[in-house]
C-alpha cells in the first residue's frame, strides 16, 4: 500500500498471495475471500504457499528452491525511488542493505538479530545509528520498539481485545517521553463479520526495509477498514482517516486495495501481484 502513514524519528530508515488465474470477477468488500489454494493430483490436495511478488513500484524476489535460504526475501526493489535492497541470512542474524540502483553504492545498512523463534528482538541502522530493542507479550505480539540508548524514544502497540490478533493503534513517543502521534486501526464490516487476512504484511510504520520479513510476529488477522494517524498534542485540527475497500482474486487475497480519505482528494489504490504455482 502507499504509505498512509509517516514513519516517526524512532524508525527512520527501517524500514508485512494468491494465485492470478486470468481475469476473475472482483468481490466486492463485505464478501469474504474464497478458500485458499490447491492442486489436485491422483493421490492428494496439495496446498501452495503463494508469495508477494508487486506492491505498486516495491518489486520482491525471493531465494529459490535449490538454496538454502529457499523461500527468504532476498531483494527488495523500489524503482521509483531508485533504490533496492538485498538481504542477507546468517544463522540468527539478517543483513539488510539499502543500494541506490544507478551506482550500486550502498545508502544504509540495518542488521536485525533474532531470538529462537525467529523473531527479531534488536537492529541496528546506520542510517540512525540507533539500535533498536523489540518486545513481545506472552501469546508473541509485538508490544514495543525503543532506541536502546535513549529508551524513551519509542512505538507502542495496543491490540483489541479478543482471540484474533488485531492491531488497534502505535503510539509514538520522543526522547522527551512525549507523545508525538498515534495510528488507528478499525475491521468492521457493514453487514458482516471482518475479512481474514490471507497475506499479511508488517505496518509502514515499521520502515521499507523492514515491511516485508516475517520477523515481528502478527499484526492483522483481519483486513483494516479504517486507519488514521492524529498528530500529538493534537490541537482540534482534522486529520487525514482514510477508509479502505479490496477487490480479491479468485482464491481470497487482495490484488487492489483502495484507500479514501475523509479530507477528500484523489483515492490512494494499491495493486498487488502474487506467485502462480506451477499445477
Amino acid at each position: 500500500m502507499k504509505q498512509l502513514t509517516m514513519t516517526g524519528n524512532l524508525l527512520k530508515g527501517l524500514a508485512l498471495a494468491a494465485v492470478l488465474a486470468g481475469c476473475q470477477q472482483e468481490d466486492v468488500v463485505t464478501q469474504s475471500p474464497s478458500p485458499g489454494v490447491t492442486a489436485n493430483d491422483n493421490h492428494a490436495k496439495i496446498a501452495f504457499t503463494p508469495q508477494l511478488l508487486k506492491e505498486d513500484a516495491n518489486q520482491l524476489e525471493y531465494f529459490g528452491d535449490y538454496d538454502v535460504n529457499r523461500g527468504k526475501l532476498k531483494k527488495l526493489t523500489n524503482n521509483d525511488e531508485g533504490y533496492y535492497t538485498e538481504y542477507q541470512y546468517s544463522g540468527q542474524t539478517i543483513v539488510a542493505q539499502r543500494r541506490k540502483i544507478s551506482t550500486n553504492s550502498l545508502s544504509y545498512q540495518v542488521t536485525y538479530q533474532l531470538d529462537g523463534s525467529g523473531r527479531c528482538v534488536e537492529s541496528l541502522s546506520t542510517e540512525t545509528n540507533k539500535t533498536l530493542k523489540y518486545e513481545y507479550s506472552q501469546t508473541g505480539r509485538l508490544t514495543k520498539i525503543y532506541n536502546k540508548a535513549a529508551p524513551n524514544e519509542r512505538m507502542e502497540f495496543t491490540y483489541e481485545s479478543n482471540a484474533l490478533t488485531l492491531l488497534k493503534t502505535i503510539s509514538f513517543f520522543n526522547q522527551a517521553n512525549a507523545a508525538t502521534k498515534e495510528i488507528s486501526y478499525g475491521y468492521m464490516v457493514q453487514g458482516g463479520t471482518g475479512m481474514e487476512n490471507k497475506y499479511p504484511v508488517n505496518p509502514t510504520a515499521l520502515g521499507i526495509t523492514s515491511r516485508f520479513l516475517p520477523l515481528f510476529g502478527a499484526f492483522q488477522a483481519q483486513l483494516p477498514t479504517y486507519e488514521s494517524t492524529k498528530m500529538l498534542p493534537w490541537n482540534g485540527a482534522a486529520y487525514p482517516t482514510y477508509s479502505l475497500t479490496y477487490a480479491f482474486n479468485a482464491n481470497g487475497f487482495p490484488k487492489t486495495i483502495t484507500a479514501n480519505s475523509s479530507m477528500g482528494g484523489v483515492p490512494l489504490v494499491t495493486n498487488r501481484t502474487y506467485t502462480t504455482p506451477g499445477l
